[in-house]
């Protein structure tokens, strides 16, 4: 990843010298032209030093081209490569859970034995009930139908886990979404997950600290609905929680709501808030046609 952007900064360096010569040599024939209707500075071959500096044009425009497309290719890499380190991240946080399940299973079968010789099967019942809520808490699936959707998601529920923060998810619908839409559907819901979290992070030490995730869909629209405990010391005006610069963080950092609505208008939603039982509540509905594109036929799986 380094060597990427130490090619885009290179690539970035080479774009600007290119549109710089294309300024100067652009000026340079337009003065030129104009000398020539009052025939200053003029030289027996002025045609000629017009039709170099027409080419250098040309030339500098089709580098411009190469150029642009190179910043464009090592953009995308980035961003893959980033996505597949994230994705790595989550595969490495399974596999190391996976090992201290496994490492822990010589004493959870010491322990079961021991029950069963003593025939305490209530006590036994009582303890493996325990156990594989357990191992359902430490392992979540995950599964969009689209890969940056699930990294996003891994990468989130990490780190409501390091911060004690118990996460339940529910996928009813599988996500279909153009390329040009995946970039804010992802603002859109990193946003609205980040805002869950630093929530939960103020919960005082005695509650819960919890956030729900669910998506679902019905024949129109997309259904993405996160909720999560907040403090109660925290005060939420409903009414003004999407204007620009409204914040509960703190000063400046009030952008991220109002971000997100001007983009869930953007495809043609609407987002919804409500508070529940100590629960803060967000549902976003966007219309299928407009994440696919509203040229594209999208395939509904079933």
């Amino acid at each position: 990843m380094k060597k990427n952007i130490i090619k885009i900064h290179k690539n970035h360096k080479i774009a600007i010298s290119c549109y710089t010569m294309q300024i100067l040599f652009t000026t340079l024939l337009f003065v030129n032209n104009c000398f020539e209707r009052f025939n200053f500075f003029q030289t027996k071959n002025s045609e000629y030093f017009e039709c170099v500096i027409a080419i250098i044009i040309f030339v500098i425009n089709i580098g411009s081209v190469f150029v642009i497309k190179c910043l464009c290719d090592a953009r995308k890499e980035e961003e893959e490569m980033k996505l597949n380190l994230l994705k790595y991240q989550h595969i490495e946080e399974e596999n190391r859970i996976y090992l201290r399940h496994r490492h822990d299973m010589k004493n959870h079968l010491l322990i079961i034995f021991k029950l069963i010789q003593e025939k305490e099967y209530d006590r036994l019942e009582e303890y493996l009930l325990l156990y594989q809520k357990n191992i359902a808490n430490s392992i979540i699936h995950i599964e969009t139908g689209m890969k940056e959707l699930d990294i996003l998601f891994y990468s989130k529920v990490n780190k409501a886990r390091e911060n004690d923060i118990q996460v339940e998810m529910k996928c009813s619908s599988r996500i279909h979404c153009s390329k040009q839409a995946v970039l804010d559907l992802i603002s859109i819901l990193s946003n609205i997950l980040d805002n869950a979290l630093d929530a939960c992070k103020t919960v005082e030490a005695d509650k819960e600290k919890s956030i729900k995730i669910c998506m679902e869909e019905n024949a129109i629209d997309y259904r993405f609905i996160v909720s999560n405990t907040f403090s109660d010391k925290m005060k939420v005006d409903k009414d003004k929680i999407f204007e620009v610069g409204f914040s509960t963080k703190g000063i400046k950092r009030g952008e991220g709501l109002y971000i997100v609505k001007k983009k869930v208008e953007k495809y043609e939603g609407n987002i919804l808030v409500n508070i529940n039982n100590h629960y803060f509540e967000i549902v976003i509905e966007i219309p299928k046609y407009a994440l696919v594109g509203k040229y594209e036929k999208y395939r509904k799986v079933n």
